[in-house]
């Protein structure tokens, strides 16, 4: 992957275990976002990176400030630190960092406990389900629409169930489903 090559994420195994936001990781995931020019400025560009981590572990930092920010910049060292390894010259380049936590999530979104997305459903569920109910048996106009409905979830998935439950509604009410494009 070349960070000027187009649209890329790619995982890596790392040589040696790294610790971050308290686990304990044997690959790396890097997200080069250069396919999109809205993203930053012309010769600019937006690389990424992500890892689970658990509401507990930042819960706990949260209560001592001076600690959660240290944690977040020991982050950004060690995910510059793994692209630099992969990409020399990658650090000195670096002009912005930023680091989200669930506490972030939850900030912004209101999503419980940070979550940016729901669930990945088991394969055997998913063979006898092909979605989850948007409606509730015995309980007339009343549906239910949020990325829990649609795992996994995300903006795009509520998005999606939005749009499903506007249907079943006309569908309901007897009414054509039409879109329009402003």
């Amino acid at each position: 992957m070349s960070m000027q090559a187009g649209r890329s994420e790619r995982r890596y195994e790392l040589e040696q275990p790294l610790d971050m936001a308290g686990r304990r990781l044997s690959h790396f995931l890097v997200k080069n976002f250069c396919y999109d020019p809205s993203l930053a400025p012309p010769g600019k560009s937006v690389v990424a990176s992500g890892t689970q981590t658990d509401w507990a572990y930042w819960e706990r930092l949260l209560g001592d400030r001076p600690a959660y920010d240290a944690e977040k910049e020991r982050i950004v060292a060690a995910c510059r630190d793994q692209i630099e390894r992969l990409f020399p010259g990658f650090a000195a380049k670096v002009e912005m960092t930023d680091v989200a936590t669930p506490h972030t999530f939850e900030r912004y979104t209101g999503t419980w406990k940070g979550t940016y997305m729901t669930w990945i459903l088991p394969p055997d569920f998913q063979r006898t389900h092909r979605y989850i109910p948007k409606t509730v048996p015995g309980l007339s106009g009343f549906c239910l629409a949020s990325m829990w409905t649609n795992p996994p979830g995300g903006i795009p998935g509520t998005a999606s169930v939005g749009r499903q439950v506007v249907q079943l509604l006309c569908h309901e009410d007897g009414q054509r489903f039409v879109t329009s494009t402003p």
